[in-house]
């Protein structure tokens, strides 16, 4: 893995430890803000992914329907009179990322350990997410 990769999951990776230290060694309030950026960073790197996926190919489409269901999980009242709690904007984030590496387009190397411990940090923030209440 590139350089470059492993700084672009510095934040996933801050928020996920964030998570797991809190209420013990970090305020609550301090992890969950943690997580709120998590979830966003997450997210709009999921649906940048899925654009450039889309980028002029046939087919395209699924690529920008699976971007679209990205925002709608970032969306934080929700969308569509569909509110989402935590752990299930989360799993959508996660879906979609798994869908964008199991569904074809470039399979660079970088891309796909890229992908793959950004799964797990998000799954880690989720679980976590899941222990304290926050569904």
């Amino acid at each position: 893995m590139t350089r470059f990769s492993l700084v672009a999951l510095a934040p996933l990776a801050l928020a996920a430890i964030a998570l797991w230290l809190a209420p013990w060694a970090l305020p609550l309030s301090f992890a969950l803000d943690m997580h709120q950026m998590a979830l966003a960073y997450g997210g709009v790197g999921a649906a940048f992914l899925a654009g450039a996926d889309a980028g002029g190919r046939r087919g395209a489409i699924r690529y920008l329907i699976a971007a679209l269901a990205v925002w709608i999980a970032l969306w934080p009242g929700g969308a569509f009179h569909l509110a989402l709690g935590a752990a299930w904007r989360y799993l959508i984030i996660i879906g979609v990322l798994i869908y964008l590496w199991l569904g074809g387009g470039a399979r660079a190397a970088w891309k796909t350990r890229l992908v793959y411990w950004a799964v797990i940090l998000l799954a880690l923030i989720m679980s976590r997410l899941l222990l304290l209440g926050y569904y």
